[in-house]
């Protein structure tokens, strides 16, 4: 699993979401173990956090 340091303000402005709805995909990735976060308590303001991803792999059937 890769783990990255990262601004929530960053991948806010990349997705294009709103803070609510950046909020709300990140606990749901977060509950169903697609990605781990932990918040940086010194960077509260900037909502600064460690992330990490598990590699997914997608199978697409063509009948």
């Amino acid at each position: 699993m890769e783990q990255f340091t990262v601004a929530a303000t960053v991948l806010r402005l990349k997705s294009g979401l709103k803070e609510s709805s950046f909020k709300r995909a990140r606990t749901e990735l977060t509950e169903k173990g697609y990605i781990d976060y932990k918040s940086r308590p010194n960077n509260q303001a900037h909502f600064t956090g460690w992330y990490s991803w598990r590699t997914m792999t997608i199978i697409i059937r063509v009948t």
